[in-house]
């Protein structure tokens, strides 16, 4: 039974990008535990650690947005607080946004340049994924117990769902998922209101 080309071609890519990930993943694990949580990161372990109505008291006492403390407080219930452990849920969120850039780029490949073979939107996305999974702040970004990979990845996932309501504007459910997203991002950090804004233009 001969396989379809078109399906061959998704196992390809999918193949590709698993293994983006699992290289991003190992460069990650190296660097999660060679050093002991320092103060920003300790700051997020104290908050998390609060009752949720405390949380969010502290919260407006200081210049963060809440989203990030709350899924770290889950995360901790679940895994523990061990620096490690902490940390981890960072590299959870890197790795999906070296996956997810990898849809994003072929996705805006696609959009750009429709008259070129679909498999050169598939390899450039694959080759920007890469790019992303190598990237040393990408990579920092991923081990410390912080909002930065969140966010890293809430930018990548807003930006698919804006070129999917260019794409179908009259689907709602496409806008509701681009608000969703871009909500989650503003809670996120303050300056992912740059990325909502560029996407809105």
């Amino acid at each position: 039974m001969q396989i379809p080309s078109t399906l061959k071609n998704r196992l390809a890519f999918w193949f590709a990008i698993s293994l983006c990930g699992l290289v991003s993943i190992a460069l990650r694990l190296v660097f999660i535990n060679q050093r002991s949580l320092w103060f920003d990161e300790a700051s997020s372990w104290l908050t998390a650690q609060f009752p949720p109505n405390q949380l969010f008291d502290s919260l407006r006492q200081s210049t963060h947005v809440p989203l990030y403390y709350p899924i770290l407080r889950i995360w901790m219930a679940v895994f523990g607080d061990s620096p490690v452990a902490l940390r981890g849920m960072s590299v959870m969120f890197g790795l999906a946004t070296v996956v997810g850039c990898g849809f994003l780029v072929r996705k805006l490949f696609e959009s750009m340049m429709p008259q070129h073979e679909s498999s050169q939107a598939r390899w450039f996305g694959i080759f920007c994924a890469s790019l992303c999974g190598l990237n040393a702040f990408q990579v920092l970004a991923s081990v410390e117990a912080r909002m930065y990979s969140l966010g890293t990845m809430l930018q990548v996932l807003s930006t698919i769902a804006t070129l999917n309501v260019a794409a179908a504007p009259h689907q709602k459910r496409r806008w509701l998922w681009l608000v969703a997203v871009t909500l989650a991002s503003l809670y996120t950090h303050h300056f992912l209101a740059l990325t909502a804004g560029i996407n809105a233009m």
